[in-house]
């Protein structure tokens, strides 16, 4: 019989030689399964870091937040410390319930400000806090042709404080999956997503070099996950650009849904987290990748 030891070098080598195929600049760096005993526990799909790197805030389906921090060594994530567990609150203080709970999508504020998008009944929310009350954006007319389930899933915030959020569900007789812009108190449909076979896209997050980075994920029967990151030039009139920087084989990981792209002293990161749809044959798993250019 192989030894556990035999078996993760195995499963290193396999990673790193077959995570990002074709795509040179992708390097990865390491998977993380995180698991919490709390039955509540799962659904992650929102995330973004505080900081550089290691304190982090997370969102789930059923609207729980999480506070973390990752313990790397070596530059990879070995653990979680994970104080803080609470949930979402509507505009009276009381915790969101029933279609009002789906959240997909945190983006944090340079002042700490957590933007949350949600799917079902759609809308973002602002709040001051991990405890605060909910402040609705209103909504825009064109999000209310969105389908329940395939609507506002990744949310970012650029450098002047506009918020992008994204759907992965279609617009009646509109090409592509609209991003929609919220700038100067007024939403705007700004800008479509080209279609990709099977991929929708399902987080968002603007990085240090001020390019916005989309994360697709397509799913092939029975469970199996496939995901690419592609980065975008953000002008006046929409986004340009569109290269992909990761690529992943199918069954590499699980549903990677939330991305949060920054930066040390070896060059650019993109950390995921998945969701795992509250099903003990998936996992809550963080994963990072490296970007050379």
């Amino acid at each position: 019989m192989r030894s556990s030891s035999y078996r993760a070098l195995i499963a290193a080598i396999f990673l790193l030689f077959f995570h990002g195929v074709g795509l040179a600049q992708a390097e990865f760096l390491g998977a993380f399964t995180w698991e919490r005993e709390e039955e509540y526990f799962g659904g992650v799909s929102g995330f973004d870091f505080f900081d550089d790197g290691s304190h982090f805030a997370a969102v789930g389906d059923n609207a729980i937040t999480l506070i973390g921090t990752f313990e790397r060594t070596d530059g990879r994530i070995t653990a979680v410390t994970s104080p803080w567990i609470g949930g979402l609150r509507d505009v009276m203080g009381n915790r969101v319930q029933g279609n009002m709970t789906d959240a997909e999508g945190l983006a944090l504020t340079p002042d700490g400000h957590w933007l949350v998008s949600f799917e079902d009944a759609h809308r973002v929310v602002e709040y001051a806090d991990r405890e605060a009350r909910g402040r609705p954006y209103p909504v825009f007319r064109m999000m209310r042709d969105l389908a329940e389930n395939r609507s506002l899933e990744g949310i970012a915030v650029d450098r002047d404080g506009a918020i992008f959020v994204l759907s992965e569900g279609r617009l009646p007789r509109t090409p592509g999956f609209p991003v929609f812009r919220f700038a100067d108190g007024v939403w705007a449909l700004f800008a479509t997503l080209p279609e990709d076979g099977a991929y929708r896209p399902v987080g968002a997050d603007f990085g240090p070099d001020g390019r916005l980075y989309v994360l697709w994920r397509r799913l092939a029967l029975p469970f199996r996950f496939a995901s690419r990151v592609t980065r975008h030039e953000v002008g006046e009139d929409g986004l340009t650009g569109g290269e992909r920087v990761l690529q992943t084989e199918l069954g590499a990981h699980d549903n990677l849904e939330g991305l949060a792209v920054w930066a040390d002293e070896t060059g650019l990161r993109l950390t995921m987290v998945s969701d795992d749809n509250y099903r003990g044959f998936q996992r809550t798993e963080f994963v990072e990748y490296r970007l050379s250019e």
